[in-house]
């Protein structure tokens, strides 16, 4: 697969799982919604390696380090997000997700002695925040329990930053999809403890929706997604991977314009105008097509008689 259609998938799909997210809380409290999408999906991902891959899932010792650092990704990451998003409006988790960029900097800094902060990157990472911002502006007010749920989720998105960065600096990397399912494989103990000591009594009905919901995280959202998000993480700078946070809220905009016909304020228009502006100035684009406009405009300058 071309890295450039995995990475775009990856955007798609991480743009469509906040709307599964909550049809999956529909019937189910948040602990037993994460945490059966998160076992079934290790589940049916050890199955599938072991009887149509027909691949061990360990096959050196050095896998087992592969595993823990992909596994910091899912746990405690992903719970204390979802913890965090009781109290935490889904703009306001935009915004502080937009913050990965920086905490991958800074993990590349500690881990790969690579210092990504650049004057233009940091003018850059400054600029995707304003618009991250603008384009949730309605959203920022938040109470006392916004801030707590706010300070978990920085917190979680420091971890994902750091398991991504070791990833990143391990040798001899593993293919994507055993390590997507080592990783889980790893955490699923702990997901099955939290599920059996905070989630709630399974419903007598369970609605279509949050069966749905379920599905589609298991399937799209965990065993597709994070097998190619570990496949973009193999071939791809971690700093480019770090932008795919800041490009999903102008997805999600988009889809709910094209799908749901939601109404793009003018606020919220300059935000997102600001964040493209801000991903372009990050990956150098801006400064890649500056000599063509130069040779352009020589171009169409007349000749002095």
């Amino acid at each position: 697969m071309q890295v450039y259609i995995a990475f775009i998938t990856v955007i798609l799909i991480w743009t469509t799982t906040p709307l599964a997210i909550h049809w999956s809380n529909t019937s189910f409290d948040f602990v037993t919604a994460l945490s059966s999408r998160m076992v079934i999906a290790a589940v049916l991902g050890f199955v599938i390696l072991r009887l149509f891959m027909r691949q061990r899932l360990v096959q050196k010792r050095s896998d087992y380090l592969h595993f823990f650092a992909g596994s910091l990704g899912f746990f405690p990451t992903m719970f204390v997000v979802y913890w965090g998003a009781q109290t935490v409006p889904s703009g306001v988790m935009s915004v502080v997700f937009g913050s990965f960029p920086f905490f991958v900097g800074l993990w590349s800094l500690v881990l790969l002695k690579q210092n990504t902060f650049t004057p233009s990157k940091v003018m850059a990472l400054v600029l995707a925040v304003i618009g991250l911002g603008l384009m949730n502006l309605g959203q920022l007010r938040i109470g006392i329990d916004g801030v707590w749920g706010m300070l978990a989720i920085i917190s979680a998105t420091s971890v994902w930053a750091l398991s991504s960065v070791w990833l990143k600096s391990l040798p001899n990397p593993i293919k994507p999809f055993r390590q997507m399912v080592g990783s889980m494989v790893v955490v699923a103990p702990a997901f099955l403890a939290v599920w059996a000591i905070f989630g709630e009594p399974l419903p007598a009905e369970v609605g279509f929706k949050s069966v749905t919901g379920v599905v589609y995280l298991v399937i799209a959202g965990s065993l597709l997604g994070y097998t190619l998000f570990f496949y973009v993480l193999t071939h791809c700078r971690v700093t480019t991977v770090a932008l795919i946070p800041l490009i999903t809220p102008v997805m999600a905009i988009a889809l709910g314009w094209a799908v749901e016909g939601e109404v793009i304020g003018p606020i919220k228009f300059a935000g997102a105008t600001v964040l493209l502006f801000a991903l372009a100035l990050y990956q150098n684009v801006l400064q890649a097509l500056w000599p063509l406009v130069g040779v352009r405009l020589r171009l169409r300058r007349p000749a002095s008689s």
